[in-house]
């Protein structure tokens, strides 16, 4: 049975090309821009918490990140050192379940047969009190716009159907912030020095969260559109036809990191 997650057709919607880059043709690029790795690495240091034996060193190889940027192995490694104290203030519990699988069967909703296959995710951490699905994301500074990102098209609500039965009810989702530094070289001070700083940035991690309680029918137009986006993928596999969004190319101002392989060959083009 073939296994999707949402994630990766959520990767297929946003840009065709990189999609075939990336998970057809198995093409790894050289680096991840750093404001994947920031995330990312909040993401493997929450995960790998509990493996006594992995340095941080491992995380990344084991992640396949690297850093343009050293700074942001310097703030991501104080992140990954002082963990627990990142899992109190995101779950309340330094010793939390994490990267607990879950799945569930793909349904036509318009003729009620299941197809070949099934969505998969991850979850981290779990409520004692009440039914609840963590998202957890790093950012600067957390405004409207940004929650906004997420009404819609969020993973969440795909996993707040696949819980609904386990919890008798939709679960909430507390969206949880990691907030990024923003800081930068003073001219007093050595490259070491503003490394230790960046170091000790990722002790001092700010965390914001907010909670948002999902309807069923926004719940259901998210699996509407992933069982659509599905169809969509598999149109285009079969033709072997997949569309480049030049929107794409550049976001929050960095280059895609399949940038250079998408323009230098002739690619058919079409805009989100």
């Amino acid at each position: 049975m073939r296994q999707l997650s949402f994630s990766k057709i959520n990767y297929f919607k946003k840009c065709g090309a990189k999609y075939r880059l990336r998970y057809i043709e198995k093409i790894k690029p050289e680096t991840t821009p750093d404001y994947m790795s920031v995330g990312r690495m909040v993401d493997n240091a929450l995960v790998l918490a509990n493996e006594k034996n992995a340095s941080f060193d491992d995380v990344i190889r084991n992640g396949e990140i690297t850093f343009d940027d050293q700074k942001w192995y310097y703030y991501c490694k104080g992140i990954y050192d002082n963990r627990k104290e990142l899992y109190k203030k995101v779950f309340g519990d330094d010793q939390v379940k994490l990267q607990q699988k879950i799945s569930m069967p793909i349904i036509d909703p318009e003729t009620g047969e299941t197809i070949d296959a099934e969505m998969i995710g991850y979850l981290d951490g779990e409520s004692k009190v009440k039914a609840k699905i963590y998202e957890i994301k790093t950012a600067s500074q957390v405004s409207e716009n940004t929650l906004q990102e997420y009404e819609f098209g969020g993973q969440t609500q795909l996993y707040s159907f696949a819980k609904k039965e386990e919890f008798g009810m939709y679960p909430e989702v507390e969206y949880v912030f990691v907030k990024k530094p923003m800081i930068r070289l003073k001219k007093s001070e050595t490259q070491e020095e503003f490394y230790q700083r960046m170091y000790e940035c990722g002790f001092e991690q700010e965390v914001q969260t907010f909670t948002v309680h999902y309807s069923e029918a926004q719940i259901l137009e998210t699996v509407d559109y992933f069982f659509k986006s599905i169809k969509d993928l598999e149109v285009a596999e079969k033709n072997n036809h997949f569309y480049l969004n030049r929107n794409e190319c550049f976001q929050y101002g960095n280059k895609c990191e399949y940038f250079d392989m998408c323009w230098k060959n002739a690619v058919e083009t079409e805009s989100a």
